[in-house]
């Protein structure tokens, strides 16, 4: 790596710093951008799209709530939903939750484990305004559920990150 390019990332992580300072934001880093109109969203999202774009009031939460119902029923020992979410998305499975991270760091591991030259993506969100969850009530307001930040249980795989 030559020194301006060094120069250049110490120089794009000290903007970060310097928009981000009061704390109130938190971050995603990816090394690669879903192209389309999608941007960022849930693996739910992606994989159903297709067949979400043919019902009009179906929305992928639901899908999540499916798939939350039956791992219920098959772990019945989990009380919330939060709990099950979060360890379905620590294993890849599909659900409406998009990671991000409090840190920084945090996210710019992950925009810079991809493929080597290949550019990482830090997306850095104010919080201002939005709700904080601590579980996922799937009879509430579905929209309400959108515009908010949900704490990841502390589960026994999610302790072992």
């Amino acid at each position: 790596m030559k020194k301006t390019d060094v120069s250049a990332v110490s120089d794009t992580i000290s903007g970060i710093l310097d928009a981000t300072a009061d704390g109130k934001y938190i971050f995603r880093g990816t090394n690669k951008v879903h192209a389309g109109e999608d941007g960022v969203c849930s693996a739910i999202y992606r994989k159903h799209k297709d067949a979400l774009r043919f019902r009009k009031h179906f929305q992928p939460v639901h899908i999540e709530r499916e798939i939350v119902e039956k791992a219920k029923r098959l772990f019945g020992h989990r009380t919330s939903h939060i709990e099950i979410l979060t360890d379905l998305r620590h294993f890849g499975g599909d659900t409406t939750l998009i990671d991000f991270s409090r840190n920084l760091m945090v996210a710019l591991f992950f925009a810079c484990n991809g493929e080597f030259g290949m550019p990482g993506h830090v997306i850095a969100l104010p919080l201002k305004g939005i709700p904080d969850r601590k579980d996922i009530d799937y009879d509430e307001d579905l929209e309400e559920m959108e515009d908010s930040v949900v704490t990841p249980a502390p589960t026994a795989a999610s302790r072992i990150r």
